[in-house]
């Protein structure tokens, strides 16, 4: 891929943490938080500015994810979002690869 800005790996290094000194697993995958509370690999990142929170989650392997997006200072936006995936990957079959 001479002269692309990304490869074929990125993905799976943006979804996927790091190892960091003594071996310890670091949760930041390329500036993404990364899970597994869901009990399979949930990948999210954080943001907003003032009087807003949003959250963007996905479930790479459920091809699966959620947007947030709250109008609000404070609002908990990475919660809500965690709630919502429950629901979806509740009611979404596992995709065959």
């Amino acid at each position: 891929m001479r002269g692309a800005i990304s490869s074929n790996r990125a993905p799976d290094r943006a979804s996927n943490s790091q190892l960091i000194g003594g071996g310890k697993e670091d949760l930041c995958a390329l500036g993404w938080g990364t899970g597994k509370d869901l009990g399979v690999l949930d990948v999210g990142h954080a943001g907003g500015r003032q009087r807003t929170s949003t959250y963007f989650m996905i479930v790479p392997e459920r091809r699966a994810g959620v947007v947030v997006l709250i109008n609000l200072d404070g609002g908990n936006a990475s919660d809500l979002a965690t709630e919502l995936m429950k629901i979806v990957l509740a009611s979404a079959q596992p995709t065959a690869k």
